[in-house]
């Protein structure tokens, strides 16, 4: 992915992050950030409810990619059409979380 983002010109950055406490850190420390078009969340923040985040509810502009193999996928983001998931394969779904 990096080389790709390198050969296109595209800035990036890339943050890592072991527990979500981090990861809640890191969202809130790129709202600042003026261009942000993309977030890729690899291997994490799939079981959150990303569309009560502020770049859902600010940003229209703005898109979410989960690549996260762990599963559960918290079902407001396979709903939303901000949120694109990049699925592993898997088509069994039962463990998401529902409505209910």
């Amino acid at each position: 992915m990096q080389h790709i983002l390198r050969s296109e010109h595209i800035m990036y950055t890339i943050e890592t992050v072991s527990t979500y406490t981090e990861l809640e850190q890191k969202i809130d420390g790129v709202r600042s950030m003026a261009r942000v078009r993309m977030l890729w969340f690899i291997n994490c923040g799939s079981i959150l409810d990303l569309t009560e985040k502020w770049f859902i509810a600010e940003r229209s502009d703005t898109h979410i990619f989960l690549w996260d193999v762990h599963k559960p996928i918290h079902h407001a983001n396979i709903e939303h059409n901000q949120i694109g998931i990049v699925d592993d394969g898997v088509t069994d779904f039962s463990s998401c979380p529902t409505n209910q």
